[in-house]
């Protein structure tokens, strides 16, 4: 391994510190967005890696088992499957669109998840996002 580090947080203390309640405001979003991306940009290593992510743990699981219930994905089992920034993006909004009940009973969502799952998805896409705008330069 030539390149790692380990973030000082994680989808349960990022809800802990930016959000209040089960489902984030607009603002706990915005405040999140921040923290995330300023933590991701002090990696000066990264910006010229064009590699794929490899997701692990339990939040990835989440996003992977949501995806698969919201497209019919006919086969079950979440490894080596492939998502993109849009398909991201479409489990966010969904989720988004849901009163937190709703959330709870979210197929392929694990109810000890629930509540951390929009803090989870915004780490991803931030990152994904970081590496997209890394190789348009």
């Amino acid at each position: 391994m030539i390149h790692f580090h380990s973030f000082p947080f994680g989808a349960l203390s990022l809800k802990q510190d930016f959000i209040s309640s089960n489902i984030p405001t607009a603002e706990e979003m915005k405040q999140l967005t921040q923290f995330i991306q300023k933590e991701f940009e002090s990696l000066d290593w990264i910006r010229e890696k064009q590699v794929p992510i490899v997701a692990i743990g339990g939040s990835a699981r989440n996003v992977v088992q949501i995806h698969q219930s919201l497209v019919n994905y006919p086969i079950s089992g979440i490894h080596q499957y492939e998502m993109n920034f849009e398909e991201i993006n479409y489990i966010k909004k969904h989720l988004l669109s849901l009163e937190f009940d709703h959330i709870l009973r979210t197929e392929g969502l694990s109810k000890d998840r629930a509540d951390i799952i929009l803090p989870a998805i915004r780490s991803l896409k931030s990152f994904i996002h970081l590496l997209m705008q890394r190789a348009l330069y």
